[in-house]
């Protein structure tokens, strides 16, 4: 039986309050087990191209909102608001130093070789994410699903809904360029098509 990893994340919510928005898609991605270094060097590749080449300025930062919530198995401490800022800062820098360390190690870690006095680069391989829920500024695959579903949702409100694009969204870019970017995910064979084939797109959307 083969393994796969899975990945998900959403633009919009859910609906479970009057300040929702009106719509909510969910997108997944999900890979072979034995793909997913082979795939984050790819992306880690990309990243770096869109640095050195074209001069994005990609950040990354930590994400601890279900530290010391119902979450959290420490909630229940009666831990003044003091005390909770210094272990919530703790728990974050070692969180970030650890996530730091984790990568640094899958392209550079020296082994000290037994037949010299100098050191050999093993990097490792088999070590992949943990399965906690996270920022997707922490997960380069978190962050293609993130890309999916806003484009999907703008390609929704303008295609189904014959809504305008968002403001803020309109001023950079237009109805064409999102039409463009699902063609390419089309073309390129990133989508599961045959999820709904009476859509382009294999979107499945509900209500119907």
């Amino acid at each position: 039986m083969n393994t796969y990893i899975a990945y998900f994340d959403e633009t919009g919510d859910d609906g479970v309050t009057s300040a929702s928005s009106d719509h909510f898609i969910l997108t997944s991605l999900y890979m072979p087990a034995e793909s997913w270094q082979q795939n984050f060097n790819l992306m880690r590749g990309l990243r770096k191209e869109l640095r050195d080449k074209y001069g994005f300025h990609v950040t990354e930062e930590m994400h601890t909102k279900h530290f010391l919530t119902d979450k959290n198995p420490y909630r229940d401490y009666n831990w003044s608001k003091e005390i909770k800022q210094e272990i919530l800062k703790a728990f974050t820098l070692t969180i970030a130093a650890m996530r730091k360390t984790a990568r640094a190690i899958r392209a550079f870690n020296p082994i000290q070789s037994k037949y010299s006095y100098g050191f050999v680069n093993q990097p490792i391989t088999n070590m992949i994410e943990d399965i906690m829920e996270k920022n997707s500024a922490e997960s380069y695959f978190i962050q293609i699903c993130d890309f999916v579903s806003f484009f999907v949702h703008l390609y929704f409100k303008n295609e189904f809904r014959h809504e305008e694009l968002p403001k803020r969204v309109g001023n950079v870019i237009d109805d064409v360029f999102v039409k463009r970017v699902m063609a390419t995910l089309k073309n390129s064979g990133k989508l599961n098509l045959k999820a709904n084939e009476s859509n382009t797109y294999g979107l499945v959307i509900y209500p119907k």
